[in-house]
């Protein structure tokens, strides 16, 4: 989604989703008291974009049948393979009460859904659906807040720089086990180090013969996966009740790089300080330091709208300064 202003009472939006069935944004977090635009474009090409309300988990009704007015202006929509596009403007107060007022001054909690159809129109988006705080006021839209910090990647560099370990997982690339399976994912837990200073690009010390490695051989990519530490646990009285579900996680997506000779007694030193009982092997014949190549990012900032909960570019991720 991008947004721009042509006049100072107004805002001119583009928002962008895999939906041919419809797309659609709500001002407000729930399906409760939304103001919604949502559009598509038809079987002739041209784009059908409309000013909508909802009261209800249900199908949202048009603010005119409502008795409202139509605030929304048609710009533009396109439709290339799975992804449309629409474009509209809308004064920032439109006086309607079906109508939200779009604020420069604080976050917005918005709405928005996609569907995929043969017909365009409101059929129903089933999952495809979530939810996010917007700054109208500033160029990224990422809010000054903590659901801002979920959302730009600072709490997924966190996660990893105060990690001890993680969960790495690969394709198996080989009949193996009882059951001589393969193609299945295969998880193991590695111990992990951030560089220093903190570029996100979690360091592994990895035998050859683990699994893990054997597997990156035929297909490279990998998965890490980290939560907030167990150590937490004894911050509670009740340690029984820690609810690791309502804790934050991200997972990065990439694959495993060689620590290269001129970067590696850095990378030693660094992941010593986490891992010292590692001094033992870490010289090793059969023992190599990766780093990990970041591809993608996704993060769950905890349990509730209040989080956010989504995919992060490795680009916002990696440009994060701890």
């Amino acid at each position: 989604m991008s947004w721009c202003y042509p006049t100072d009472d107004s805002i001119q939006i583009s928002v962008t989703l895999a939906g041919t069935a419809f797309i659609g944004i709500g001002f407000g977090g729930s399906m409760y008291d939304a103001d919604m635009v949502v559009g598509w474009v038809d079987a002739s090409g041209k784009p059908v974009i409309g000013d909508y309300y909802s009261e209800e988990e249900s199908k949202p009704k048009e603010d005119t049948v409502l008795g409202g007015t139509n605030d929304i202006t048609p710009i533009n929509g396109t439709l290339v393979g799975s992804l449309s596009t629409i474009v509209f403007s809308r004064k920032l107060f439109t006086g309607d009460k079906y109508d939200h007022l779009i604020s420069l001054t604080q976050p917005m909690d918005m709405i928005y859904a996609w569907a995929n159809a043969d017909e365009n129109g409101l059929v129903y988006h089933g999952d495809n659906h979530n939810h996010i705080f917007v700054d109208f006021s500033k160029s990224n839209g990422i809010p000054d807040n903590a659901f801002g910090e979920e959302e730009s990647g600072k709490l997924s560099r966190e996660i990893v720089k105060n990690s001890y370990y993680g969960t790495l997982s690969t394709i198996q690339s080989e009949a193996a086990g009882a059951s001589n399976v393969y193609n299945f994912p295969f998880g193991s837990v590695a111990d992990i180090a951030d560089e220093e200073p903190s570029t996100g690009r979690p360091l592994l010390l990895l035998s050859e013969l683990e699994r893990n490695v054997i597997n990156l051989q035929s297909v490279p990519a990998c998965s890490l996966h980290f939560i907030t530490g167990p150590e937490t646990i004894y911050q509670f009285e009740h340690p029984e009740h820690y609810d690791v579900m309502t804790k934050p996680r991200t997972t990065l997506m990439g694959h495993l790089e060689v620590v290269p000779e001129e970067e590696l007694e850095a990378a030693k030193a660094t992941y010593l300080k986490k891992h010292p009982s590692s001094k033992a092997w870490i010289n090793f014949s059969d023992f190599a330091m990766y780093r990990m190549v970041i591809e993608d990012v996704y993060v769950v900032g905890g349990f509730g709208n209040e989080h956010y909960i989504g995919w992060i570019s490795p680009e916002q991720y990696l440009s994060i300064e701890l």
